[in-house]
Parts: structure tokens; sequence; C-alpha cells
């Protein structure tokens, strides 16, 4: 993910689906990513803490959270910046 956020700073979707190996501190780099507007974190090892520093992007429009644990009392913090259109 490092390398992705790096070399490819005007992606504007991302699909990292089912890599167990991205983490809360690949959000790091992601968040670096000015762009980025869409981006499917199902089945990662992401925490729902990390999912909601994600979604506090204001690129952010689209994210994809599946089997992630998250529960209600996150779902605030996932709609907080207010542009999210899609939200799985």
């Amino acid at each position: 993910v490092e390398l992705i956020a790096k070399t490819f700073k005007n992606m504007i979707a991302l699909d990292v689906m089912r890599q167990t190996n991205v983490t809360d501190k690949c959000i790091d780099y992601l968040l670096t990513m000015p762009k980025l507007e869409s981006i499917n974190l199902s089945y990662t090892a992401v925490t729902p803490e990390g999912a909601a520093r994600m979604a506090r992007k204001p690129s952010i429009r689209a994210l994809y959270l599946t089997s992630l644990g998250i529960t209600d009392d996150i779902v605030p913090s996932l709609l907080a910046n207010g542009k999210l259109g899609s939200l799985n």
C-alpha cells in the first residue's frame, strides 16, 4: 500500500479486498492520496477504528467495509465527513 500511495497519488479508486496484509498502518499511506474517492477495504485486517479514520478523509465518497466488525457505535464516525454516497 505504501508503494501504491507514493506511485499513484492521483488514483481515485482502490480495491484491496481480501488483502489481509492491509492493516490500520496502511491507512496512514492511503490518507496521503489527495484524490482517493473510493476504497474497498472488505475482508482486510483494518479495524473499525481504522475504517473510521479513512471515512474522515474529505475526498472519500464510497467505502466498502464488509467483514471488518463494524458495529452500530462506530457508524456515526463513518458518516462524519458528510460526503459519503456509498457505505457498505
